[in-house]
């Protein structure tokens, strides 16, 4: 289970930075990222074309507690609403392992190991998990 944003450690802050800064680096606090402004962080950490995403995804991690890390994309860390499984057996946003399948990789981007298809199937169980866990 995803634990609080407020009671990260700073290596679970760095960890969850690293996702987003493209081999770059970007030092921020568990405070800063648990109450920063999204914009001011946005600006300290250079970011532009992931800024969006990276903003909503600060929300989710800001609003949402005790969210599996199951219901979360390896790639964006975003909660999922189109979960497929790839060969390595985990699974992802559509969007985000199609992209990342359509960029030339031939590896999971969770264990960098090279995928035996490009074939995904829709993980319908744990979409009607996440469904079910954020319905009004």
């Amino acid at each position: 289970i995803l634990e609080k944003l407020e009671n990260w450690a700073a290596e679970q802050v760095e960890s969850w930075m690293d996702r987003w800064m493209d081999g770059g680096r970007c030092s921020v606090t568990p405070s800063e990222l648990h109450s920063q402004d999204l914009d001011v962080l946005c600006n300290k950490c250079g970011l532009t074309e992931t800024r969006e995403r990276f903003k909503r995804a600060v929300s989710l991690l800001r609003s949402f507690d005790g969210v599996p890390h199951e219901m979360l994309c390896p790639i964006s860390m975003e909660i999922m609403t189109d979960p497929v499984v790839a060969t390595d057996g985990h699974s992802y946003e559509r969007s985000n392992i199609v992209e990342w399948l359509s960029s030339g990789h031939d590896t999971s981007p969770f264990t960098n190991t090279t995928l035996s298809t490009r074939s995904l199937v829709s993980n319908h169980n744990l979409r009607k998990l996440i469904e079910s866990l954020f319905a009004t």
